[in-house]
Formats: structure tokens, sequence, C-alpha cells
């Protein structure tokens, strides 16, 4: 049964005090001649929760609940603002490692912590993974952004392509860095990673926006391996197969085709393909996956 002047979302628990709407109705009520038996039969509580909220009344004058007695908290200010100043110099450091650095003289959970600097705004992220670039592809991307950033996207479809290789220990070794949700990915926060992988199945796919503002999408297409090559592996004839598939159908003349520098990207049997079907490339720059937008799907 709801309790008396609440939302279906706020019933009242079984045992529990009575809402401040009910305690004014068990007062009017017992003024008008109610017994604390038939209130406590109507308000589903106990005689002597009627009693002494009617005594309640007489003695104050309200029904307000009064303020309740808090648990002291865990950490003083002077500890809060030790492990702030402690996350900003080392974002990258563990929960066990904050405790040590921190000078922590009591125990206290790691959820304590948690909660503690997200008082401050300050989360804990899984830091980003980049690849480590030099200062000369950082002038090439640098280019490539100002080149682009004002590009008419709807009088000159751009597709954006790329492939996505499905693989076992994806996820390992996973970094966590405490910062504010913008500084994510600043330098010292994102955890760099080597280039090198081993994929087990690819697949390619392109997105775009044609003439009419409306976003395409290629069909997801399954990369057969090449088992001409020594390792069975993927090659440039294995992309040229794909592109058939996926691409030669929608593409349209004078449309401009993404495709990062992987090497059977810049194959010398890719690069015929393109040109025999009149596909026109442009250079993007190395390590950049954030720039490319078919990344983020």
């Amino acid at each position: 049964m709801r309790a008396f002047g609440t939302e279906i979302s706020a019933n009242r628990v079984a045992g529990g005090e009575p809402s401040e709407q009910a305690r004014d109705s068990i007062v009017s009520e017992s003024e008008v001649g109610a017994s604390p038996a038939e209130l406590a039969r109507e308000f589903r509580c106990t005689a002597k929760c009627i009693r002494d909220t009617i005594s309640r009344y007489n003695k104050t004058g309200s029904n307000a609940s009064r303020p309740r007695s808090r648990q002291p908290p865990k950490l003083t200010r002077r500890e809060k603002r030790t492990l702030l100043r402690t996350v900003r110099k080392t974002p990258k450091i563990t929960y066990q490692e904050l405790v040590d650095e921190a000078y922590l003289q009591k125990t206290v959970s790691f959820d304590t912590l948690y909660r503690a600097l997200l008082e401050q705004g300050l989360k804990n992220f899984r830091a980003k993974r980049r690849p480590k670039i030099n200062r000369a592809t950082a002038l090439l991307r640098l280019r490539f952004c100002r080149e682009y950033r004002n590009f008419a996207w709807r009088s000159t479809p751009f597709r954006f392509s790329d492939e996505c290789s499905v693989q076992k220990g994806r996820g390992a070794d996973a970094e966590w860095v405490f910062c504010y949700p913008y500084e994510k990915w600043q330098p010292r926060m994102i955890s760099a990673q080597s280039t090198s992988r081993a994929p087990q199945q690819m697949v390619w796919a392109s997105i775009w926006i044609d003439s009419n503002g409306r976003t395409k999408r290629s069909p997801l297409i399954i990369m057969e391996r090449d088992t001409s090559t020594p390792r069975h592996g993927y090659s440039a004839h294995s992309y040229t197969e794909a592109l058939e598939e996926g691409l030669l159908n929608s593409y349209r003349p004078g449309e401009r085709f993404m495709q990062d520098g992987a090497g059977i990207h810049r194959a010398t049997h890719t690069h015929d393909f393109l040109v025999n079907h009149g596909i026109w490339t442009i250079d993007f720059p190395p390590y950049s996956p954030d720039l490319n937008l078919i990344e983020h799907l």
C-alpha cells in the first residue's frame, strides 16, 4: 500500500518514518478525536509511532524532520588537497600508489579516494591510446588539418575508408589516468602504444556525405587472405578485391578517397588499380587515426 501523500517511486519502507504530509494528517485527525489505535491502522504504523508524532508536535509545533547526525568524513580537507596535488603531479598514478604518496595515516578504500577526487571534478579515465609521433609527423598533421578545415563537404564528397582487424588480446594492460574531461587528449594523459599488430580477420568499409548532404556508407567487406603470400596474410591483392566489391559500384569521378598509409595501400599494385579506375586519393598524414572519421565508428 502506498504511503500517504508520496509519489509512487518514493513509498515509505515498512516500519520507516512517516512522511511530513502523513504526520500533518495524523496531528489533524488526532485533534478531531481519532485514537492512536485507529490512526495506526490507517497509516500502517505502530501506536507508539502515532503517540511520538503527536508528542513531538506538541513540544515543537512542527512536523518537519529534524537533522540527523552523519558519519564523520574519512578524509580531512588537508588530506583531500594533498590527494588533488598528487594526482595533478602524477596523473597515471594507481590507487595504491596514491595512498602511499599522499601519506594517508588511516585506512581508506579506493572508493573513498574516487569520491574525494570526484568532488574536485577529477575522474579516473582509461588513458587514450595513440601512436608515438615525431615533430615531422606532427607538422604533416598540422598541414593536413589546415588544408581541410574549411573543406566543402557537400560540393565534393570526401570518402573516409579503413580496415578493422579482429584479434585476440585487445584491451590488455590498460593504463588509467586522473584528469579533467577536457584533458583526456593531452600528451601526458594518453597511453602510447606500438603500431605493430597481428590481425586475425580484417574487414573494410567507407563512409561519406553525398552531394545532397545525406550520409552514406559502403557494405562491410570481409577481406580475403592472399594464399600466394608466405604467411597467407592480407596483401595489396586482398585490398583491391575489397575495393572492387565495396568502392567501385558507388564511386563517382572527382570524389576524394581517403586511405591511410598502410603498406597494402602504398603498394604498386594498389596504386595501379586506383589510377586505372580514376580514383582520386589524397595525402593522409601517418599515424593519424584521430583524423579519420571512420575510426570512431
